[in-house]
């Protein structure tokens, strides 16, 4: 059983690299002659068992209470720079999976100082991944963030194209509609994230199109 959730509507020029203003902050000049940030409907999913999941209404909705559940300092952050939820952990909950991982990106890389003072503030003891980021644990969560100063660069395949911005609790999709009409697909030939994760994903596509 499932419910829809309508995402935001707008459109992005190609090309466009302005980091402080919300619109122009994805660069998708690489393959794409425009991109439009769409109105469309995401199914959520139910276990059978009553869960954690079990009450929510929307991706949205969803998405909020696990990140406030979980690694509310993520909201903290936000009080001052664009934070989005992004990656696997967007698809787990569309499924109501408990995530293994939370992945984050803070928009804008000027935003550093701020990142570090709250990390300080909460007592964050966090090393670097293979990719830069910061990664730590917190309440038993392993949490990767990110400062970049676009968000293409965390798509390498269309179905990675679907973030959750912290600031407005609102899912914004650049490419999952792509992945909704095309299958899964490579969109970011730049971004070779991980040679191993096209199996994981093609599981993720069998599965959301044959629900």
């Amino acid at each position: 059983q499932g419910t829809e959730n309508p995402c935001v509507a707008g459109s992005i020029p190609a090309g466009a690299t302005i980091r402080n203003n919300y619109s122009n902050h994805v660069r998708f000049e690489f393959y794409f002659s425009s991109i439009v940030v769409v109105r469309m409907s995401i199914e959520i999913f139910y276990n059978k068992n009553f869960d954690e999941f079990s009450l929510d209404l929307s991706l949205e909705m969803r998405s909020k209470k696990y990140i406030s559940k979980n690694f509310p300092i993520a909201y903290v952050i936000s009080a001052l720079a664009p934070v989005y939820l992004v990656g696997g952990s967007i698809r787990d909950l569309i499924y109501a999976k408990k995530p293994k991982d939370l992945d984050f990106v803070v928009l804008g890389k000027n935003h550093l100082d701020w990142v570090l003072e709250v990390f300080e503030k909460y007592n964050i003891d966090y090393k670097f991944n293979r990719l830069g980021g910061y990664k730590f644990l917190y309440r038993d969560v392993e949490i990767d963030l990110w400062l970049s100063n676009d968000l293409f660069s965390s798509i390498q395949y269309n179905v990675d194209g679907i973030f959750f911005e912290l600031q407005t609790n609102r899912l914004i999709s650049f490419t999952f509609e792509d992945f909704m009409k095309n299958n899964l697909r490579v969109v970011n030939r730049e971004n070779n994230i991980e040679n191993g994760r096209k199996e994981k994903l093609i599981k993720f596509s069998e599965s959301y199109f044959n629900k």
